[in-house]
């Protein structure tokens, strides 16, 4: 959308002059973030100005270190034992915990940030990698945490997309505990659509006229960037559920202004009651294999998911009879 380039070149270039080199790479993530998100572009347009964006070389260990940010307290991707693909990017929110001199633990807000390494990676593993967390904070920003107490515990939930990470807190312990909810469904979907806003920064390249961006899209790998990375086996048996219409509608219409429970309940209105988190825990149960099984055990674990997927689709069929 040609109003979407416009809007991505004014934003851009604000922060960036129009001849520096991360110009092209700016205008063409923000265009396709616009244009996958286009129903929600004011989330959109707000996340990417307010987000500190920092490339650096080194591992992402290290600029972590170097900007004294807490590693328990970041979303990575591309983190993958199965894949062995190296963590290249990392996003927070903005949510800061704190102790006070009570001891008792404090929550603040402060400003969203991407980390991005630059050692060794392409730019279209760059690309691909910075656009996938600007996609979990823009779908963190609506209703992206919530508090309640449970048995003495302060307990935090924050949301980036379905993902629901709990942090929860007893006073005079001496941790913050941890788990999560919906943590690899949501890293397959976002990977998906990460894959969908390159496809609109490649279709860029036929709508405009400036040279430096048509020749930035066009040192892309187009081949590369038509593929799904970071959670390939979960996107592999993800894909197949993001095929069905219902499915997909119920997810991109909801997800972004933060109706989970709007997607569970269109899903188990399909399945049936505690299906949506069945069929979630699937896929954790799949990354939670060790590394050396025998070849029966990973594919009953495969199988197991594709079975949901046939019985959505077919529960889907009957109800479109009926």
């Amino acid at each position: 959308m040609v109003s979407n380039y416009l809007l991505a070149t004014k934003t851009i270039s604000k922060k960036l002059n129009e001849d520096h080199p991360m110009y092209p790479f700016m205008v063409c993530s923000l265009y396709g973030l616009l244009n996958k998100y286009n129903n929600h572009k004011k989330i959109v347009l707000d996340v990417f100005q307010k987000t500190d964006i920092i490339f650096e070389k080194g591992t992402i260990e290290e600029i972590l270190e170097r900007h004294n940010i807490d590693q328990d307290f970041v979303n990575p991707v591309h983190d993958s034992e199965e894949t062995n693909v190296k963590t290249y990017a990392v996003s927070n929110p903005g949510h800061v915990f704190y102790f006070n001199k009570e001891g008792k633990i404090c929550y603040s807000k402060d400003k969203p940030f991407v980390i991005c390494s630059t050692d060794n990676i392409s730019i279209s593993s760059l690309l691909n990698s910075f656009c996938h967390e600007m996609g979990h904070l823009i779908k963190g920003e609506q209703n992206g945490i919530y508090t309640y107490q449970d048995n003495g515990y302060e307990v935090f939930v924050i949301r980036t997309g379905l993902a629901h990470n709990v942090y929860a807190y007893k006073n005079n312990d001496s941790e913050i505990s941890y788990s999560a909810n919906y943590v690899f469904l949501d890293e397959a979907i976002n990977c998906i659509q990460t894959t969908d806003v390159m496809q609109e920064i490649i279709a860029l390249e036929d709508i405009v006229d400036d040279k430096k961006i048509k020749n930035f899209i066009k040192s892309l790998d187009h081949e590369y960037l038509k593929k799904d990375y970071g959670y390939e086996g979960a996107c592999l048996l993800v894909r197949e559920l993001w095929k069905n219409d219902s499915f997909r509608k119920s997810v991109e219409e909801n997800i972004v202004s933060g109706k989970i429970d709007t997607i569970i309940s269109d899903y188990e209105s399909i399945m049936g009651k505690d299906e949506f988190e069945r069929m979630a825990q699937k896929l954790d149960d799949f990354y939670s294999l060790p590394d050396k099984i025998d070849d029966s055990t990973f594919n009953f674990y495969v199988d197991s998911f594709i079975e949901i997927t046939k019985e959505y689709k077919e529960r889907i069929k009957e109800k479109v009879k009926h």
